[in-house]
């Protein structure tokens, strides 16, 4: 499958979630670097497998899966239960997936694999030869750790951001709250899920350059085929 015609690049991505760009202007401007946070189980992984899947589907754009918390065959055995082929789009050359757990990381070199600045150098020459147009990276809190200090990982952080930015690559990186790249990133997206009889879901916008976006809390959901928002800043 070819990625889009470069002179053709839409100013907008859509996420393939229903209603989200309602919440975003319409979309996540092109090469926007998004920071996805959440705690455990508020479907982080989710929305980045949904984003990439849709993106190969229904928009003809390329991906790269690059996860540090989750093996590859529970990654793929995840996302069939919601009916994404993301193996299948894998063998086909639409989608890439890197990573797997703690320890246990595969598809980069060894030398890169020793240092968080290594993975990223190699992270952002995939993304180039792949021409991917969406980037997930699942797990930044583990990431962050092979880093020697705070500095070094913002500072790092700031260089993938720019550089994907400039390629019109747009990307998220997942996290539970308060990373510390908050300042460093174009959009953060915060996914709720509380209460102490029934728990509900709501997606909070808390940021997002270059487009107008809601400051309310709305109501989503995760069913058996997808995410997709139920409120609308509106109601």
């Amino acid at each position: 499958m070819k990625g889009p015609d470069p002179g053709g690049l839409q100013m907008r991505v859509k996420t393939g979630i229903p209603n989200f760009k309602k919440l975003v202007g319409g979309g996540i401007p092109r090469g926007n670097t998004v920071l996805l946070t959440g705690d455990y189980g508020t479907g982080k992984t989710t929305f980045g497998i949904q984003y990439l899947i849709k993106g190969v589907d229904i928009f003809n754009e390329l991906g790269i899966f690059v996860t540090f918390e989750d093996d590859r065959e529970s990654l793929i055995k995840y996302a069939k239960e919601f009916g994404w082929p993301i193996e299948t789009q894998e063998k086909e050359d639409n989608l890439l997936i890197l990573g797997g757990s703690p320890g246990r990381v595969e598809g980069f070199s060894k030398i890169a694999k020793k240092t968080g600045e290594g993975l990223i150098e190699e992270i952002l020459k995939i993304v180039n030869e792949f021409d991917a147009k969406r980037l997930v990276i699942d797990g930044l809190d583990e990431l962050s750790c092979l880093f020697k200090n705070k500095r070094k990982f913002k500072s790092e952080i700031a260089k993938l951001r720019r550089k994907l930015g400039s390629r019109g690559c747009t990307s998220i990186l997942t996290s539970r709250p308060e990373l510390g790249i908050e300042g460093i990133v174009d959009g953060i997206i915060t996914l709720h899920y509380d209460g102490q009889i029934e728990k509900t879901r709501a997606i909070e916008i808390k940021k997002m350059r270059r487009t107008d976006h809601t400051d309310r809390m709305c109501p989503f959901e995760i069913t058996d085929k997808a995410i997709k928002v139920t409120g609308y800043p509106e109601n």
